[in-house]
């Protein structure tokens, strides 16, 4: 494949967006998905450990 050696006219670039050829980061919303996931269930374990360890000490009473 040849190099392209000018850039895009304003034309072609419109006429590309239209045709929906525009780069995307696919992974970066399931990215930052998996990172505040990661960090709402690091900052709730201690709540849902002490919370769950009342439980089972209520239920072996």
């Amino acid at each position: 494949m040849a190099e392209k050696t000018e850039k895009a006219t304003p034309k072609k670039l419109k006429d590309a967006r239209k045709k929906g050829q525009i780069a995307k980061a696919q992974d970066f919303p399931a990215a930052c998905t998996f990172i505040v996931s990661m960090v709402a269930t690091l900052a709730m374990m201690s709540y849902m450990f002490e919370n769950l360890g009342s439980f089972m000490l209520l239920m072996l009473r």
